[in-house]
């Protein structure tokens, strides 16, 4: 996170997993748009094909154990915090 300020405008775009799950075509537009990387309206037809093609795919769940959890929650403490996790 301190880095982000010396990255410039328009070269640096957050986004959730989770939105590119419930809305991919959605996140990529807007990702898009927020980098400035032209017009969407040609992209659209490609990606929507790919995840056509990929539409059984499904996120698989993993549960970590508690020493796993605690691990990540103490080394991601800062990350987890910043983004309401």
């Amino acid at each position: 996170k301190q880095a982000r300020p010396m990255i410039p405008a328009g070269q640096f775009c957050e986004t959730r997993f989770e939105n590119l799950v419930l809305d991919p075509i959605g996140e990529i537009a807007r990702i898009y748009d927020e980098l400035g990387l032209g017009d969407f309206t040609g992209m659209r037809p490609k990606i929507e094909g790919y995840f056509a093609q990929r539409s059984d795919v499904r996120a698989t769940r993993h549960e970590p154990s508690a020493e796993q959890r605690t691990r990540i929650e103490t080394e991601l403490a800062t990350v987890i915090e910043e983004n309401g996790y």
